[in-house]
């Protein structure tokens, strides 16, 4: 096969109840050009290898994989920054090994936009999302079709849903992420910086066509599995150290939105320690985001009081709770 216009890159970990149909996504595709695989497993203990090693030896296109199994876990953005290093395509195209796309021409009507439109870095489009807790399906996103997304938009917080981008392959880029990888190796999130990049360097077009579907389910989505609890904390304070080191990265303008966009995690992180009766985090995070209250888009007076009120009334809750275990 001559080198790919596209790499189709998929990053798995323990998805064998969902990788058939990922791989079903991409061998469905109808392309009047060449494209590749790149399945790299992050080790999973499950049955996720046996299914990949069917499909790569059982189906007739199933030679378009190209696959890794890591020996040892590497985490997942490490195995993230590694499945994107061995994308040889002019393209790249992401999916994550539990979610899945539905049309046979999405990379076809992708490439063509990009091919035809060089101003381009990437393009993307909406998805469904199927939440298997509640047993229900919604859109991901309520914007206008064939809006352009913009810098200034992402800062203010994601509008991409990872297994609907198609970008050029471009170094640039792509080489500014895996240096931030290098210099903050505890992020959180691959996705959300590489998409801040690739607005940097060029524009991305949206497309409110839906052509696939992102899973919620108890392994991938850690807003919903460590809610209300010490590990969804330490995530958020992962993401304020984020959001504050990617501020550095950017304009001015930039900047600012980064430091918007890290003021409503900030107050999910206060609302939360609070729910916690969590006392040191809640007025630590609280006099922080006073801090930078500056930055708040919305009423700045209302979030002042109700950062006072809720700590005035966890203060009162626990001298109360105090005094009554020093009276028993």
């Amino acid at each position: 096969m001559q080198k790919p216009i596209v790499s189709i890159c998929c990053i798995t970990y323990n998805h064998e109840k969902y990788i058939r149909e990922a791989i079903e996504g991409f061998l469905m595709q109808q392309t009047n050009f060449d494209y590749e695989i790149i399945i790299s497993n992050d080790c999973s203990p499950d049955n996720t290898d046996a299914i990949i090693q069917e499909y790569i030896h059982h189906y007739p296109k199933g030679k378009l994989i190209k696959y890794f199994k890591h020996e040892q876990n590497l985490g997942m953005m490490p195995n993230f920054i590694f499945a994107l290093k061995q994308c040889t395509g002019k393209y790249i195209a992401l999916c994550e090994g539990d979610d899945y796309w539905t049309d046979p021409l999405k990379l076809q009507k992708q490439v063509d936009f990009l091919e035809n439109n060089p101003e381009y870095v990437a393009c993307c489009h909406n998805v469904v999302v199927k939440n298997e807790f509640e047993n229900e399906e919604h859109l991901m996103w309520q914007l206008n079709d064939n809006t352009d997304i913009t810098l200034e938009d992402l800062s203010l917080g994601n509008k991409i849903s990872t297994l609907s981008l198609v970008f050029r392959n471009d170094k640039e880029s792509i080489n500014k992420t895996f240096e931030f990888f290098n210099r903050y190796p505890k992020s959180i999130v691959g996705d959300y910086i590489l998409n801040l990049f690739l607005a940097e360097s060029g524009k991305i077009k949206y497309f409110s066509e839906l052509m696939g579907v992102y899973r919620v389910h108890e392994k991938n989505n850690y807003l919903i599995l460590y809610r209300n609890n010490e590990t969804y904390i330490n995530l958020l304070e992962n993401w304020l150290e984020l959001l504050e080191i990617l501020s550095s990265e950017f304009n001015k303008e930039i900047k600012k939105n980064l430091k918007s966009h890290w003021t409503y995690m900030a107050d999910e992180l206060r609302l939360l320690c609070i729910e916690e009766k969590n006392i040191k985090k809640a007025t630590l995070i609280s006099l922080r985001l006073l801090s930078k209250l500056i930055y708040w888009k919305g009423n700045k007076f209302r979030l002042f009081l109700s950062i006072f009120k809720n700590l005035l009334l966890l203060y009162l809750g626990f001298l109360n709770n105090k005094f009554h275990c020093t009276n028993k």
